[in-house]
């Protein structure tokens, strides 16, 4: 089951999904993560990927995380994994804010903090990897969208290409200089 509040995003899984075959064994919704219709115990592993950022109560982001896991623990069976992609770094200046396209949406999660949530909500970390240095290399690949730029001037816009430029060239300063880090975390619900 895929779920994401964008019905363009679930188009496209369901697309995908027709076209590899998977449209009779995948469901896609498009809904809330916070305000989850599935019921509970419901399933052995929940993926969120590239999702922390995408919280909009980012001013209360310690309480939406907690509040997220909860949900999550609900929905899992007890010993089912967690799996969820994170942006971690201590909260952005004011001057880091203003230096990035809607920067005033980037909170960030302190690693200490997402610890202390997930053991407080009664989960045991299994695995964590650091996927900084390839996220850096990724955001710092230019080139191509400068190839392309007609194409998605075209489609986006001069200024939303001139903000897609300058949102990567910041991504991939910080992540280079590991002023944010890319961490993949595997947690799971006790038994």
């Amino acid at each position: 089951m895929g779920v994401d509040r964008s019905s363009e995003a679930i188009h496209l899984a369901r697309t995908s999904a027709k076209r590899q075959g998977l449209d009779r064994r995948a469901t896609f919704i498009v809904a809330e993560a916070l305000c989850s219709p599935m019921d509970a115990a419901s399933f052995d592993a929940i993926l969120m990927y590239e999702t922390m950022l995408a919280f909009e109560d980012k001013r209360r982001l310690v309480r939406v995380v907690r509040r997220l896991l909860r949900v999550v623990r609900r929905l899992l069976r007890p010993g089912g994994r967690f799996g969820v992609t994170l942006e971690e770094g201590w909260p952005l200046s004011s001057a880091e804010r203003r230096s990035v396209p809607e920067g005033e949406d980037i909170y960030l999660t302190p690693e200490s903090t997402f610890h202390e949530l997930l053991e407080a909500i009664g989960f045991r970390i299994c695995r964590m990897e650091d996927h900084t240095a390839a996220h850096a290399e990724v955001a710092g690949r230019l080139a191509a969208y400068r190839q392309d730029r007609a194409t998605i001037v075209a489609a986006l816009g001069s200024q939303m290409f001139n903000e897609l430029i300058m949102a990567h060239e910041r991504w991939a300063e910080w992540l280079s200089a590991r002023r944010i880090r890319k961490l993949a975390v595997v947690a799971q619900r006790p038994h």
